[in-house]
């Protein structure tokens, strides 16, 4: 199975793949946004282009040209009515939930209490799947394949992915997707500058080697290099399981000790390339290749089980197709991230040769399924990153990418707060604490600290 997601390179798969007369019809011009000073760019209107076994959906965000696409794909499926349930619920599901998730839960009482909860009551799906809750709007399972692989983005498989999470690919549907030129990382840039604009300080090559608390309150920080710098408040945005173990005094924590997040779920972990071509594929910028067996291969991540010589699902992020700035003149920057098992699982990430293994057969699997011509040879630089390099060298626990994982016990007021309950003056933001993990909601988690630090000092906010 493949998901692709630029419009204006669809035609020739269309072609290659599936007798499609209306293809020109459906590709459209894309609209530069007006988020980021102009520097973010509109990806389309639709959500990924997806290739089933045997046929591609051309996935869309225009309701009248997604309910002729399903209705192309899978006549006599009842389409047309499953998707505009879909929209109809999952709108409502958004719009209940949303307030939930942009305010923080470090009172339990107060928070389901609130009017805005008891509202969200109907909505919140959380003891069904999100493939269950697809299967309101179809029965067929290769449709709700199309809708679930946001089931990702939390580092969960479909089948075990709380049905409250139905809203992502709403979200995606409803609102589109947008890219920031030069990369996600673009983001982080403008913000450094604007903390700089407003007087702050940014220390980089620092790493923190603890946070300074007493009687049960946040200082400061210890550096590295045995600097000490002190503050009123400390915000760690550090992984919250790598934090608790690592950077808290022994002893500080009392909830969230080593020994509690030893037994919490966590979310599976990445096997991740990124590669320097002298080439340019002509694939489009986004792809997602789908295991042949995808529910067995996704099913089996979340019990730890993971076949490294076998089949398995990747993306494939091919940004230079629209992104000049990402690599130099006929080159071009390509990121593969292929879901896997962390660092609990029954894979030993930290064996050269496993590691070797996984690469071969992931450049072996894309070029297979995209058609692409001997990769290894227009490699000109490369990063491999591993569950366990990403444990080791970038302090994510247990290289679970994508943090805590959100299981009903592990959501709301049940995931660490954003106004840390073990230590005072500490706040977290990050994908360990509410509302959860996926970039739009880390930033979200920064968001409330904002505010919440802006409370406590009297500040309009």
């Amino acid at each position: 199975l493949y998901f692709h997601e630029d419009p204006s390179l669809n035609k020739q798969y269309q072609q290659r793949n599936v007798d499609d007369d209306d293809d020109e019809n459906r590709s459209e011009k894309e609209e530069p946004s007006d988020s980021l000073d102009q520097k973010s760019e509109k990806i389309d209107e639709r959500p990924p282009k997806q290739k089933l076994p045997d046929y591609f959906i051309d996935m869309s965000s225009t309701p009248e040209k997604m309910k002729e696409e399903l209705e192309r794909v899978f006549p006599g499926e009842n389409t047309d009515q499953g998707y505009e349930k879909f929209k109809s619920r999952e709108k409502a599901r958004y719009e209940a939930l949303m307030p939930l998730l942009q305010r923080e839960w470090s009172s339990l009482w107060r928070s389901l209490l609130d009017i805005q909860a008891v509202y969200a009551l109907p909505h919140i799906g959380l003891f069904r799947s999100l493939f269950s809750v697809l299967g309101d709007y179809f029965l067929n399972e290769n449709i709700r394949l199309c809708f679930t692989f946001q089931a990702k983005y939390l580092g969960m498989a479909p089948t075990t992915c709380p049905g409250t999470f139905g809203l992502i690919p709403f979200v995606e549907h409803h609102f589109g997707i947008d890219y920031v030129e030069g990369g996600l990382r673009r983001i982080s840039e403008v913000m450094a500058d604007v903390v700089q604009e407003c007087g702050g300080k940014i220390l980089l090559n620092k790493p923190v080697k603890k946070i300074i608390v007493e009687n049960q309150s946040a200082k400061g920080v210890v550096l590295e290099d045995g600097t000490e710098e002190r503050f009123d408040k400390v915000v760690v945005n550090a992984d919250f399981g790598y934090a608790a173990n690592n950077l808290f005094p022994e002893g500080t924590l009392k909830r969230w000790t080593p020994q509690v997040l030893d037994k919490c779920g966590i979310s599976c972990g990445t096997f991740t390339m990124y590669l320097g071509l002298d080439t340019l594929y002509q694939i489009p910028h986004h792809n997602i290749i789908f295991a042949e067996e995808y529910k067995k291969s996704i099913d089996g991540i979340t019990i730890g089980e993971f076949d490294v010589s076998g089949d398995f699902s990747i993306y494939v992020c091919n940004p230079s197709i629209r992104d000049t700035t990402m690599a130099p003149p006929g080159h071009s920057a390509l990121f593969i991230l292929v879901p896997c098992t962390n660092m609990r699982g029954k894979v030993d990430w930290s064996d050269q040769n496993v590691v070797d293994n996984m690469r071969r057969k992931t450049l072996s699997i894309v070029e297979k399924r995209l058609s692409l011509d001997n990769i290894e040879s227009h490699i000109r630089c490369e990063r491999v990153v591993s569950p366990y390099g990403w444990k080791t060298e970038y302090n994510v626990y247990e290289g679970a990418v994508f943090n805590l994982a959100h299981s009903v016990g592990q959501m709301l007021y049940w995931r660490p707060h954003n106004k840390f309950e073990d230590v005072q003056d500490c706040y977290i933001t990050g994908g360990g604490t509410h509302p959860g993990s996926g970039l739009p909601t880390i930033y979200e988690s920064g968001r409330l600290v904002a505010k919440l630090l802006c409370d406590e000092y009297g500040i309009t906010y």
